[in-house]
């Protein structure tokens, strides 16, 4: 085997239907961004394939394609916003034929989706034109073993070929990698290499307590803050109910929930009335950039119930200095507990011990707070993350002979 050229320019293709500035979509979003802009500055030419999603009922308005820091962008309409925003089945025939007509042109491609499409059509193109691919299933994997027939049938005719043929397949996470095993796909296949994140600017850090003037949260109330989909699966019922025990132990305290809705609002807004907590609980809806930042930095905890995969929003409150709380009904990670925060038994009584713990112990508090910074340095900054899939990238090529 050659040894692997470091200089070596390669064109990449990410495939992703739930594209970049569609932040309210998830993580993915994210991460493709912010993994494409980092193999760019190592000097590789990247491709985006992705849809015109923006908003709901809201398309992004710009030219099919652009450059934006240095990443080539191609988006293509989409059939239908109730499709793609309420039921998460995205639909871009512009892809598919871009996919069929062009996918050669491309050293190798990384599929940042597994139930779509367009991941389907990825595959058979890519196996179609001898061109090599990379999928991250991105925490949907449990999907594929849910006890449904819509699941059951992708999982049979669709997910098995998409992983089946996948050069090499990325986990997040121990608990992503026993679950490719128990697909039967063969472990050395797999490789775990978790999401990353930019470090802060300094310039942020003077924005502290801007958060609080916003919502008027006194600098003597602590903070426990939630960000993400309001979703069912998230467990943000099970916190609702964990910090209003809270509250008869440390009265000075105000839970936020930032986020889009994702079809559970209704029902925490009337478990919050029911629990008669609405003065301490504040809902702000979406937050994105300086504000999104501004949120973690003044937040005294950071607290998700439930996950699955490696959620960014564990790297943002860790880079500025957020300590985390979860739970164990979701994947393993094992940098948090005892090191950035708790990990806990999914019970009420458990999380409302552990944000006690934090917010009672001063010292507790400010050595989590540093070790997430060093944490991050560490182990999850982009450029880190962006050198192994390099690598990755780069065995692949050169095992097949196209270097």
């Amino acid at each position: 085997m050659e040894t692997i050229e470091s200089n070596k320019s390669l064109k990449i293709l990410q495939v992703i239907s739930t594209p970049p500035f569609a932040w309210s979509t998830g993580g993915c979003a994210r991460v493709s961004f912010d993994l494409s802009k980092e193999l760019v500055k190592r000097g590789h030419d990247v491709t985006i394939l992705t849809t015109n999603m923006l908003e709901p009922n809201q398309r992004y308005s710009k030219k099919d394609i652009e450059h934006i820091d240095g990443i080539r962008f191609i988006r293509f309409d989409y059939v239908s916003d109730k499709l793609a925003w309420k039921y998460k089945i995205y639909l871009s025939l512009g892809i598919i034929n871009y996919l069929k007509n062009h996918v050669m042109e491309y050293d190798i491609v990384h599929l940042q989706d597994l139930i779509s499409i367009h991941a389907i059509c990825t595959a058979k193109y890519c196996q179609k034109f001898n061109v090599p691919y990379v999928s991250s299933a991105h925490g949907s994997l449990n999907w594929l073993f849910e006890r449904k027939i819509i699941n059951t049938l992708y999982n049979k005719f669709f997910a098995s070929y998409i992983l089946e043929n996948a050069s090499r397949l990325i986990a997040l996470n121990n608990t992503e990698l026993s679950l490719y095993e128990k697909f039967g796909l063969n472990k050395k296949k797999v490789q775990i290499i978790p999401n990353g994140i930019s470090l802060v600017k300094e310039d942020i850090l003077q924005k502290k307590g801007l958060f609080r003037i916003k919502y008027q949260i006194n600098e003597d109330q602590n903070i426990i803050l939630y960000l993400g989909r309001i979703h069912e699966s998230k467990g943000i019922d099970l916190l609702i109910r964990a910090f209003s025990d809270l509250k008869t132990s440390v009265n000075k305290s105000k839970l936020v929930i930032v986020g889009p809705d994702d079809g559970f609002m209704p029902k925490i807004e009337t478990l919050v009335k029911k629990l008669k907590i609405k003065n301490d609980v504040i809902f702000t809806g979406p937050l994105y950039g300086d504000e999104k930042k501004m949120a973690y930095l003044d937040a005294d905890i950071f607290v998700t119930p439930s996950f699955t995969g490696f959620p960014i929003t564990f790297l943002e409150a860790c880079s500025l200095k957020t300590p985390i709380i979860t739970t164990k009904n979701a994947d393993t990670l094992n940098w948090i507990d005892y090191q950035v925060g708790f990990v806990v038994p999914y019970t009420q009584k458990d999380l409302k011990d552990a944000m006690f713990n934090i917010l009672n112990d001063k010292n507790l508090e400010n050595t989590f707070a540093d070790n997430c910074v060093e944490m991050v340095k560490k182990r999850f900054t982009w450029n880190i993350i962006a050198e192994n899939l390099e690598k990755l990238y780069l065995d692949i090529i050169i095992s097949r002979g196209s270097i």
